[in-house]
């Protein structure tokens, strides 16, 4: 598969929206890129808006082409996800997928949860790591995918 070395061309084609913090990466030199500190990490997340988050100038560009290449192989980033990092064995094409889980409170039954490093983590002080936990058990969301006042804290 080809790859679109021109800023421009990469933010027009990327295989998913690319924010404006993406955008603003694209078109940073490494030597120019400040990594987040735990003290943006906290304030970002009590913000509750993750979109400030950014990965460094290079992985941002290298994940966007493993997105491309994923997307066309498995049909979906989540889809690659359930089953080779997760092996929850379902496909998983939309928002209305459902597994199958033991316990009805999240993080009752370790079966009902992973807890992954992530590999395509946000620039961050070498000091910190970047986990992702996926849960089969239902969390309340609101219309856009957030956690409502009813989730678990």
């Amino acid at each position: 598969m080809s790859r679109i070395i021109n800023t421009e061309e990469l933010i027009r084609n990327a295989p998913f929206e690319l924010g404006k913090a993406d955008k603003e990466v694209l078109t940073t030199t490494e030597e120019d890129f400040v990594p987040h500190t735990w003290e943006d990490i906290q304030r970002i997340i009590a913000d509750g808006d993750t979109s400030p988050l950014k990965r460094d100038p290079t992985d941002l560009r290298n994940y966007i082409f493993w997105t491309r290449e994923i997307q066309a192989t498995f049909g979906s980033v989540t889809n690659f996800l359930v089953k080779t990092q997760l092996h929850w064995g379902k496909k998983a094409n939309n928002a209305e997928i459902r597994f199958p889980y033991r316990h009805s409170v999240p993080f009752a039954d370790q079966s009902d949860y992973r807890i992954l490093r992530n590999d395509w983590p946000y620039a961050m002080s070498s000091d910190m790591v970047h986990l992702v936990v996926w849960l089969k058990t239902p969390i309340p969301v609101d219309a856009e995918g957030d956690p409502t006042t009813e989730s678990p804290g």
